[in-house]
């Protein structure tokens, strides 16, 4: 479902500007069917609509006997876009993964009101941080870095100010 390090991979280019993604053309409902029938007694463990790569996947781990497959249904044309087993050690960090982000995610939202848009880890010298697109109720996209081991606040910016200090730029 996710790398062990990248949850959602964030686009920051265009992300300060962008609107908010249409409606997928497949439902929940109809990739739910496809990823089912791609592995027949499988029980679904987890779903979520995610990005991938600028794309829009619907994005399942499903348990079938002692495997877990993850399996990616295209949310424009209902094709499967990918199909990998997870090996147990692979499943154990992604939840860790998810519990890490979960924990940092309302740390950010208490900073910034609104709805989470994105979100993954990244290492940092040596140390792992949280990073948040936030879309404010104000309107604001913000970029919201928490530290994962303190669980304190490491910045908040536009995203416009990310894209310009990604790019080597001096931030605004």
């Amino acid at each position: 479902m996710k790398n062990i390090l990248v949850v959602l991979l964030l686009t920051w280019t265009g992300a300060a500007g962008a609107a908010q993604p249409a409606a997928p053309k497949i439902d929940k409902d109809q990739a739910t069917k496809t990823a089912l029938e791609r592995a027949p007694g499988g029980k679904i463990e987890s779903m979520e609509l995610e990005d991938e790569g600028g794309k829009s996947v619907w994005s399942f781990d499903l348990r079938v006997g002692k495997t877990i497959r993850e399996i990616q249904v295209d949310s424009e044309t209902g094709a499967i876009v990918s199909d990998k087993v997870e090996t147990p050690k692979q499943e154990k960090d992604e939840k860790a993964q998810d519990a890490l982000l979960d924990k940092a995610e309302k740390i950010a939202l208490v900073r910034v009101k609104g709805t989470v848009l994105e979100r993954h880890t990244e290492k940092e010298k040596g140390a792992t941080r949280c990073e948040f697109l936030i879309q404010a109720k104000d309107g604001r996209k913000l970029v919201v870095e928490v530290d994962s081991k303190t669980n304190k606040i490491v910045s908040v910016k536009t995203g416009e100010q990310k894209k310009k200090e990604e790019a080597g730029e001096k931030p605004d």
